[in-house]
């Protein structure tokens, strides 16, 4: 059950990664009032992608030590 609820997480934010980018690529204006342009766009999906990278390295370290103390 727990890998089920693994994976079902992984998957909401994987959606969530997926609409963020949706909506910088779609937005003309960011919440500060900046108008975006095709780098601040790109400067914000790298960003984005790179948190998520981050969420998924330490979500890896974290399974690989949950599965060496199960040994």
């Amino acid at each position: 059950m727990k890998g089920k609820r693994w994976w079902l997480l992984n998957g909401g934010v994987g959606i969530i990664v997926f609409f963020g980018i949706v909506l910088i690529l779609v937005r003309q204006v960011d919440g500060a009032g900046h108008v975006e342009t095709p780098a601040s766009r790109l400067l914000a999906i790298a960003t984005l992608v790179g948190f998520f990278m981050l969420i998924v390295v330490i979500e890896v370290i974290v399974h690989l030590i949950i599965k060496a103390f199960k040994r």
